[in-house]
């Protein structure tokens, strides 16, 4: 076989090593101040105000001290002397210890948040996609990114398409998925891929098109529709629809993503943004969601018109393609 996983793999996980990283040095500061500051902040209270009342009455009798017959004798000097020390020695210790307490504080929010975001990381790590590289390291994708360099592809050994996008797998039966779930896709040399029969995935050649083309091959399809977008007669949708209708390249086939809301109100709000997913400008109608089964994360649409009234209120219109099976199934099984 051309190609094959590697036994001993490396996996490759920058944003967790990161986190433990941090961690690390927040805890290697002082092993002993961490350790004892992760106690309760009553317990650091009361020893704060035993050093600070050992210290004043250490003070107090580096001065004098006082008889069993309550008069009040002078200290031997040399006496004096030490509890002076004793004081002094004392007070610094209680700084040093308001000086951790303080840093303490400072640093707990600090590593909470860090380990909050190790545990997610951490959770969401099986959500990924795998790609193993020749020296054997295993990297963790999402499944939106894909391979752009012109030169290389993603395979599995036992298949005989190659593919640029991370996701595609999505769309093959479940018993197929699991090679890629399981091991994750290889990445390889398109040219060798080529030269061992591989051929390339029509779906990601799609899908890795210019906006443009996409727009053109749309259009040029009798099975696309044509729908009014709903819910943007909010001030925020308002005002993002307000920024692509200003767009100095024009809004006539500015590409928009959609994405499905779930909620406890609403099950099935479809809700679109623009193409980088940042700005939302309205939802789906009902009538699209309906004769639509399939899960629109990846689906092609794009701006017809933006029609403005006289009080300055955007109505847009909006190409959806039905036809494109990239739309198919974006869901793991």
């Amino acid at each position: 076989m051309a190609f094959q996983y590697k036994e001993q793999v490396k996996y490759v996980t920058p944003q967790i090593d990161e986190l433990n990283e941090k961690l690390k040095q927040l805890d290697q500061k002082n092993k002993i101040k961490r350790a004892f500051f992760k106690k309760s902040e009553a317990l650091q209270t009361t020893i704060a105000a035993i050093i600070i009342a050992v210290d004043f009455w250490m003070f107090v009798f580096a001065f004098s001290s006082i008889g069993s017959s309550g008069q009040i004798h002078t200290m031997h000097p040399a006496g004096k002397a030490i509890l002076f020390v004793l004081s002094f020695l004392l007070l610094l210790a209680s700084i040093v210890f308001f000086r951790w307490s303080i840093e303490s504080k400072k640093d707990r929010p600090i590593i909470e948040n860090l380990e909050k975001q190790l545990i997610y990381e951490k959770s969401h790590l099986s959500d990924k996609i795998k790609v193993q590289y020749d020296d054997g390291e295993v990297h963790f994708y999402d499944d939106g990114q894909y391979v752009s360099d012109g030169e290389s592809c993603l395979l599995v050994p036992d298949g005989t398409i190659y593919h640029y996008y991370m996701g595609c797998f999505i769309h093959w039966k479940p018993e197929q998925q699991k090679t890629v779930l399981d091991k994750g896709w290889l990445f390889v040399d398109k040219k060798r891929a080529i030269e061992e029969g591989f051929k390339e995935c029509k779906l990601c050649a799609e899908n890795i098109k210019p906006d443009k083309e996409k727009y053109e091959r749309m259009l040029a399809s009798p099975e696309h529709e044509v729908f009014k977008l709903i819910g943007a007669s909010g001030e925020e949708c308002q005002d993002n629809l307000r920024l692509i209708y200003n767009d100095p390249e024009g809004y006539v086939g500015t590409m928009l993503t959609c994405n499905n809301v779930s909620t406890t109100e609403d099950k099935e709000k479809w809700q679109i943004y623009d193409k980088y997913g940042i700005l939302r400008v309205g939802s789906l109608p009902k009538k699209i969601i309906d004769n639509y089964p399939y899960y629109l994360g990846r689906a092609y649409i794009f701006i017809k018109e933006i029609i403005e009234d006289e009080e300055g209120f955007l109505t847009a219109y909006c190409y959806i393609d039905m036809r494109h099976h990239s739309y198919k199934m974006w869901k793991l099984i």
